[in-house]
């Protein structure tokens, strides 16, 4: 968290930036791919999603040889708070990694979680 802190510190508005600009670029901060959970896991998982504004999401599921496993969203999702679901019961023990593309109004920005399958 406290490389959050400083990036938020960094996007405060200064004389050099317009207003409309620096609303964009703290908006950005909003957007957020929180910790899976339970993690590890052997069963179903929960991943939640916030979006400060609506967006074109892709959350990607992927194994450690980077095949794609599973594909949590892709489409147009509204602001807010979202709860996507994964059933990890099919997947082998290991470490896979959850990447969530956000592509808004102030551009795209990636998420990457990992993720541990036990059995």
């Amino acid at each position: 968290m406290p490389l959050r802190e400083s990036i938020e510190l960094a996007s405060e508005p200064s004389a050099a930036k317009t207003s409309a600009a620096s609303a964009s670029a703290s908006a950005r901060f909003e957007d957020a791919l929180l910790a899976p959970f339970p993690n590890p896991t052997s069963g179903r998982l929960t991943v939640p999603l916030t979006l400060a504004a609506p967006a074109e999401v892709t959350v990607n599921v992927y194994d450690a040889l980077g095949r794609r496993v599973a594909v949590l969203a892709d489409g147009e999702m509204a602001e807010g708070a979202h709860v996507l679901r994964l059933d990890a019961r099919h997947l082998a023990s290991g470490v896979y990694v959850i990447q969530a593309r956000v592509d808004g109004a102030a551009g795209p920005v990636a998420f990457v979680r990992r993720l541990s399958v036990v059995r």
